[in-house]
């Protein structure tokens, strides 16, 4: 029960966060002033806990839905096995989410000459 209403609180939330999404791709067309502003809203706490609800809504959707894919061949519907990919679903939407955010964090900088450059 608990992955049927995730699945759909996450459908929805990736909704909000393509919408996101734009207006950060406009903030880019639109320039550095606006990109700076952007960037900076990202960058505070509640940016980051909306990136992160935004990944973990991807992760669980991906997984949940391949736990649909897997009902449609017309399998997975024993209870044991059903609640086994329910709490399997959580846990490896949960780890896929630390994962991307550890290896997103662990990337270098760009290197100095490359900040700032302008294409002509």
């Amino acid at each position: 029960m608990l992955t049927s209403i995730l699945h759909r609180a996450t459908g929805v939330a990736l909704y909000g966060g393509a919408l996101l999404f734009s207006v950060w791709l406009v903030s880019i067309a639109l320039g550095p002033q606006v990109y700076a502003l952007a960037a900076a809203l990202i960058g505070t706490v509640i940016g980051q806990i909306v990136l992160w609800g935004i990944v973990f809504s991807i992760s669980f959707h991906i997984l949940s839905g391949f736990r649909h894919l897997i009902w449609d061949m017309g399998a997975g519907f024993n209870p044991k096995l059903a609640s086994l990919f329910s709490n399997l679903i959580i846990i490896g939407a949960v780890l896929l989410t630390a994962g991307i955010w550890f290896w997103s964090v662990s990337m270098p900088a760009p290197a100095p000459h490359l900040q700032g450059m302008q294409v002509q």
